[in-house]
């Protein structure tokens, strides 16, 4: 595991939540719910392309991620599984859930998961149902980039401290989780990328790619084909 300041994988909160977190198999049943981004930039903009945000948000593509709609309904199904688990933990007061989170500032908008009162501490969960190959990589690896910037950004949206990412492996429900705090440097990086994507929102200008044709995230990328016949202003 590498030796990084905002995450941790062994703490005193996680050795807490050992002690709570059962074996739970029972699929639980969840209805798809809608995720609006309006005009905002939503928590997980960490890895996501500048010129593909602005577009969505100027109107200037039709493209719809399905891929994004289908992970929502697995990670909610997960949240609400997790959630009615500790229902039943006398132990584990459940504060909020499904809470929406601003800031106005930096125009950015997320949605915390669950936040639960463990011993007096407030934590922030955020779920996330993964194939296996991404398991694989987070359990050898640490958390993903995306999901560590996510949960600090609605940390830092509701002014708490104690984050935690946990990881399901949906083809056989193995978890791992990470605490997670803010880091400074981290923040401050999204905010600049924010202050530049506003001024191409006020602009009604396009930015230039941040990638090359051939670069891995343009090839996963389904805003592929109107990003590289598009012109930039």
């Amino acid at each position: 595991m590498p030796d990084i300041k905002f995450f941790k994988d062994d703490s005193k909160l996680l050795d807490l939540l050992n002690k709570k977190i059962l074996v739970d198999k029972k699929n639980t049943a969840a209805e798809i719910q809608d995720i609006l981004y309006g005009k905002s930039y939503h928590s997980s903009i960490a890895t996501h392309c500048e010129k593909r945000i602005i577009c969505r948000i100027l109107d200037k593509s039709s493209v719809i991620n399905e891929g994004l709609i289908l992970q929502a309904e697995y990670n909610n199904r997960l949240k609400l599984k997790w959630a009615n688990f500790f229902k039943y933990d006398d132990s584990i007061e459940i504060v909020q859930e499904n809470e929406p989170c601003t800031d106005c500032k930096n125009n950015l908008v997320g949605t915390i998961d669950l936040v639960v009162k463990i011993q007096n501490t407030f934590v922030v969960f955020d779920f996330k149902s993964v194939n296996s190959d991404v398991f694989t990589k987070v359990v050898n690896n640490g958390p993903l980039k995306s999901d560590v910037v996510e949960t600090m950004l609605n940390l830092w949206m509701v002014d708490l401290k104690n984050g935690v990412v946990l990881y399901e492996d949906r083809t056989n429900m193995e978890s791992k989780y990470f605490h997670i705090r803010t880091y400074n440097p981290i923040l401050n990086s999204i905010f600049d990328k924010c202050a530049k994507m506003d001024k191409c929102v006020i602009q009604d200008s396009i930015p230039e790619k941040p990638y090359k044709e051939e670069s891995s995230e343009c090839k996963i990328c389904n805003f592929k084909n109107d990003c590289w016949t598009q012109k930039e202003k």
